[in-house]
């Protein structure tokens, strides 16, 4: 009987139902509860209670996820300067190999055996020939005042200097010195991009905008002018005379460039900031010399830094070697 009251009671505590049941069993019947089924039904249930020194903080309700950053950019990729590069790299080699072999000896024959008056006679010349070309460009870019010294310098040249052999105008009294320009610095002057860079042989290093107005530069005298400038007899020799000398005046510049570790980058990068600074000097901005900020406290008068040498100038003529001029 005992056996069967304790196991009666266990069940009762596992099913708080059959406990509930038995109990109405219990009271319906008139018979007392037991005492252990007096006390679990008598008991709240116990709900654990979190000490003092531990506060109940709520959870934080979960962020929701981040979107990812979408960047947007209005900006367009840069053009390349070089879009050729590697047919200009091809170009470039066999220009080289074909100035060591031969144009580098013929020129070298050429300062050696042809005094300097009369290589400096055939420059001067050469270059009288082409002042008009040069004022006009002037006139095209609103500097009126170097158009008419370029005028008078072809003028006192083609008088006095018999025929432009001798540069009289650079000297006293008239003190008139020579000006490059150029179609080419015209249209960069009214904001013509360089476009592509190329090399090219005969023609070196240049880019289209300057191909194109080194050609119309070149057939100006012959078209307007006529003979004998629009002959073979005249064109032909007069322009390895002037490549020749060219290659004679620039031979240290191009030692320089061709012992760099990259020639072709050394070209290019030469012959790009040279021609930029010409148009930039067009405006009046060349050389640039930054202004001192003002001083925060009381300091001694510095010197103003000196001025940026001129840089160097490439010859807008068709030759072997275009390389900066010698000043």
């Amino acid at each position: 009987m005992s056996l069967l009251f304790l196991a009666s009671s266990l069940m009762l505590v596992a099913d708080p139902a059959l406990l509930a049941g038995a109990q109405n069993d219990a009271v319906s019947a008139g018979e007392p509860l037991a005492p252990a089924a007096s006390a679990l039904m008598a008991s709240p249930p116990v709900v654990p209670v979190p000490a003092a020194s531990e506060p109940v903080v709520p959870a934080p309700p979960s962020a929701p996820p981040a979107p990812r950053d979408i960047t947007v950019s209005g900006r367009k990729a840069q053009p390349k300067t070089d879009p050729m590069e590697s047919v200009n790299v091809k170009t470039f080699a066999v220009v080289q190999k074909v100035d060591d072999k031969y144009i580098a000896p013929v020129a070298n024959a050429y300062g050696r055996t042809v005094p300097s008056p009369i290589r400096s006679g055939i420059r001067h010349f050469l270059r009288n020939v082409t002042e008009p070309v040069t004022a006009l460009n002037y006139f095209l870019q609103l500097n009126p005042d170097k158009a008419g010294k370029t005028l008078q310098r072809f003028l006192i040249n083609s008088t006095i200097g018999i025929g432009g052999l001798g540069d009289v105008a650079k000297n006293k009294p008239f003190r008139l010195p020579y000006y490059r320009n150029g179609l080419a610095n015209t249209l960069g002057f009214y904001g013509v991009g360089p476009g592509p860079y190329v090399y090219l042989p005969i023609i070196g290093p240049t880019t289209l905008r300057d191909l194109f107005g080194l050609t119309v530069d070149r057939f100006m005298v012959p078209v307007v002018v006529g003979r004998p400038f629009n002959t073979f007899y005249y064109g032909i020799p007069t322009n390895i005379l002037k490549s020749l000398d060219e290659r004679v005046e620039t031979q240290a510049e191009l030692q320089r460039m061709k012992d760099a570790n990259d020639p072709y980058l050394t070209y290019r990068k030469t012959y790009l900031r040279a021609r930029f600074a010409e148009i930039e000097a067009l405006h009046g901005r060349y050389p640039a010399v930054e202004a001192p900020k003002p001083a925060q406290e009381a300091a001694p008068p510095v010197a103003p830094p000196p001025l940026a040498p001129a840089p160097p100038v490439f010859i807008s003529v068709p030759v072997i070697q275009p390389l900066p001029a010698a000043r």
